[in-house]
C-alpha cells in the first residue's frame, strides 16, 4: 500500500512541477511583452516622433516628422538642458552626438511648449 502512495505522491510532485515551470514561463513571456512594447518609442516605421525619447550616442534616427535637416534643437530653460544646442546635419539619418546635454529640447527656442527628450 505504501509503494503505490509513493508513486502518487511522485506523479504529484512531477505535475506540480510542470505546472511551476509553466507558469513562470507565462509569467517570463508576458513580461518580456511589455518591455520590448514600452522600450520603442517610435513609430511602426522607426520615425521619431514629438515626446519621444532619444539616447546619447543613437545613430542613423529618422526626425524628418519633426524638424528638416540643417536644424537646431535648443536645450530648454532651467533644465538640465539649459544652453545645450544639437544641430540637425540629416534628418532622415541623424546621430545624437554623444556630449548632448542630458535634458529636454525644443525645435524653435528655449522657452517653447514642444519638447524632446536626449
Amino acid at each position: 500500500m505504501k509503494a503505490k502512495e509513493g508513486k502518487d505522491e511522485g506523479g504529484e510532485r512531477f505535475k506540480k512541477a510542470i505546472m511551476g515551470i509553466l507558469l513562470a514561463l507565462i509569467m517570463v513571456s508576458s513580461v518580456i511583452a511589455v518591455i520590448v512594447q514600452m522600450g520603442s518609442a517610435r513609430d511602426a516605421g522607426g520615425a521619431i516622433e514629438v515626446g519621444d525619447v532619444v539616447y546619447s550616442g543613437e545613430h542613423g534616427l529618422d526626425v524628418s516628422v519633426i524638424i528638416a535637416s540643417g536644424g537646431t534643437f535648443y536645450g530648454m530653460a532651467d533644465t538640465t538642458a539649459d544652453g545645450g544646442l544639437i544641430t540637425v546635419a540629416d534628418a532622415t539619418s541623424w546621430n545624437v552626438p554623444a556630449t548632448a546635454k542630458l535634458g529636454p529640447y525644443n525645435k524653435t527656442s528655449r522657452e517653447g511648449t514642444c519638447r524632446y527628450n536626449s
